[in-house]
């Protein structure tokens, strides 16, 4: 009896830790495009594609992908081949809308020129900036990544504005 109540207890414990986690991911994200709403025009940055929906295709039938060569473990080159969860998102993708894939990959500043020009289809894994006001079309998020900075104890940084003087 006392086992299955300890179970119990760390499955809420657990249900709890999700549920704030996705809170917190939600509020984030409800955040973000209010603030991305109010500063910007009313068109949206995504884009859905319904099955339905007739897509205009390359004449080869072919999804020129391009994305990060050096971004371990979303896209990278092994051995001149394109590896990486964003990579193999993109082969699912062009599997379900039957067509072959090839991929570019290059520097993201690159690609990002590319896909600008016309060069490619699409990038297959590239993060949403306000910064960049491009007209280029962004997809629903698959990851969200924080970043950290980590110092040693006496190097005499603990905030961001005491790194001015080093």
């Amino acid at each position: 009896m006392q086992k299955k109540r300890r179970f119990f207890n760390w499955l809420v414990i657990l249900m709890c830790a999700i549920l704030a986690a996705l809170s917190f991911w939600s509020v984030r994200i409800l955040i973000t495009n209010i603030n991305h709403d109010s500063s910007s025009s009313a068109e949206s940055e995504y884009t859905f594609v319904n099955q339905d929906d007739s897509l205009s295709y390359n004449e080869h039938q072919t999804l020129v992908v391009g994305g990060d060569d050096s971004n371990p473990p979303y896209s990278y080159l092994e051995e001149g081949e394109a590896m990486g969860l964003d990579n193999d998102l993109m082969r699912e993708v062009a599997k379900n809308l039957g067509m072959k894939v090839v991929f570019n990959l290059s520097p993201l500043a690159e690609a990002r020129q590319e896909l600008i020009k016309g060069n490619l289809d699409v990038i297959g894994g590239m993060a949403f900036s306000l910064l960049q006001d491009d007209g280029l079309l962004y997809g629903t998020p698959h990851a969200v990544q924080y970043y950290d900075l980590f110092v040693r104890k006496d190097s005499g940084i603990s905030s961001i504005t005491s790194m001015k003087e080093k």
